[in-house]
């Protein structure tokens, strides 16, 4: 996410749908991962609703985040409808998986911190 936001406040000038032959707007496959480990300010708010505008039905764009779709909100400065209609570009035709329980990197270091003779849950 750090780099996108970098890439796009580079370019901030030129509205992102006209960046066509960058990667993050041509390609296929965006993936995001970590969506919401930090807070975007209005700016970069703006520029990530434009980089969702200019993906919107034109390619795939994968998220990971932690936080549910609830919270967004936080996420996108407290912009209810900046957030709002980020929304409603990313789900449109989208497939949403909602994973919950433990996390399987603290699950594994749990495993190695009880020993070998511990290793069944």
């Amino acid at each position: 996410m750090e780099e996108l936001l970098q890439q796009l406040k580079k370019r901030a000038e030129i509205p992102v749908a006209k960046q066509r032959r960058r990667a993050y707007v041509k390609s296929g496959l965006v993936i995001i991962d970590e969506l919401g480990n930090q807070t975007l300010d209005r700016t970069e708010t703006h520029l990530f609703f434009q980089f969702v505008s200019a993906r919107y039905m034109k390619g795939s764009t994968v998220i990971t985040s932690n936080r549910s779709v609830k919270d967004w909100v936080q996420i996108f400065s407290q912009d209810d409808m900046a957030t709002t209609a980020i929304l409603d570009r990313l789900f449109h035709k989208s497939h949403i998986f909602n994973i919950d329980g433990r996390s399987f990197r603290l699950r594994n270091l749990n495993i190695r911190l009880k020993g070998p003779a511990q290793e069944e849950d």
